[in-house]
C-alpha cells in the first residue's frame, strides 16, 4: 500500500523532496500515517518511537517505494532520549524541517481514583514531551530559517472526557498556541514572515483526509 502511495508521485508533485521530518509515535496509527505520507510528498522521514519492530517495518514500507527513512527508538517522557535522538536524526540527515508530535498515551480513571503516577505519566507523555521535542528541533529550523511544527491534540481537550481528566488537562494545554495564534494574529504573522518557522495544532482524525497538507503551507 505504502509502494503504492508513494511510488504513484512523480517528483513534480513531491513539494517536501529536500525536506527532513521527524514524527513521533510514527510505529502506529495517525504517526504511521503522518509518516507515509510525507515521505509520500518527498520528505526524508526519522521515525521515533518506543517499540522499534513496528517502526522497522514503516521504514521498510518508506525504502522500498523508494523512499527516505530511519528508525529511532525513543520515549518522548525521556529528555535525554530526546537529545539523543534529534542528535541522531542531525546527524542521519542533516537538519530538522519538520516535526510532528504525534507521540501520546492514556492513563484514564475517575479522579476520585487516579493515581498521581498515572497523572504524572500521561502529563510527561503528551505535554512535556512535545515541549522538549520542539525545544531539540527549533535550533535546526532557525538555523535553515525554515520549519513546520505540528502538535497533534484532541477534541477532548476542549469539552472533556469522563475519566480522562489527566489526558484532557494536557490536551487542552496543546491547543493554548492555537488560541494564541488567534488572539494575536498579526504578532506571529510577523514571526512568520522574520524566522518562517509555523506551528499547527490538529486534532487526531479516524480517517485521515490528506487534503489539510497545502494548509499547513508544508
Amino acid at each position: 500500500m505504502a509502494s503504492s502511495i508513494i511510488s504513484c508521485l512523480p517528483n513534480l508533485m513531491k513539494p517536501l523532496q529536500s525536506r527532513v521530518a521527524l514524527v513521533t509515535g510514527a510505529s502506529q496509527g495517525i504517526g504511521r500515517a503522518c509518516a507515509l505520507r510525507l515521505a509520500a510528498q518527498g520528505a526524508s522521514v526519522a521515525l521515533a518511537a518506543r517499540n522499534v519492530e513496528k517502526l522497522q517495518q514503516v521504514e521498510s514500507e518508506i525504502t522500498a517505494a523508494g523512499g527516505q527513512a530511519a528508525s529511532f527508538a525513543m520515549d518522548v517522557a525521556q529528555e535525554e532520549q530526546i537529545k539523543m535522538t534529534f542528535k541522531s536524526a542531525v546527524e542521519r540527515f542533516g537538519k530538522i524541517d519538520i516535526l510532528v508530535n504525534n507521540a501520546g498515551i492514556t492513563r484514564d480513571q475517575l479522579m476520585m481514583r487516579m493515581k498521581r503516577a498515572d497523572w504524572d505519566a500521561v502529563l510527561a507523555t503528551n505535554l512535556t514531551g512535545p515541549y522538549l521535542c520542539i525545544q531539540a528541533a527549533i535550533s535546526s529550523m532557525l538555523k535553515q530559517r525554515w520549519g513546520r511544527i505540528i502538535n497533534i491534540t484532541s477534541i477532548f481537550g476542549q469539552m472533556g472526557q469522563a475519566g480522562q481528566a489527566n489526558y484532557a488537562a494536557d490536551r487542552a494545554r496543546c491547543m493554548l498556541p492555537r488560541l494564541a495564534r488567534i488572539g494575536i494574529h498579526h504578532r506571529a504573522r510577523a514571526q512568520r514572515e522574520r524566522r518562517h518557522v509555523d506551528g499547527v495544532m490538529l486534532p487526531p482524525i479516524k480517517n485521515i483526509n490528506w487534503t489539510i497538507l497545502p494548509v499547513l503551507h508544508l
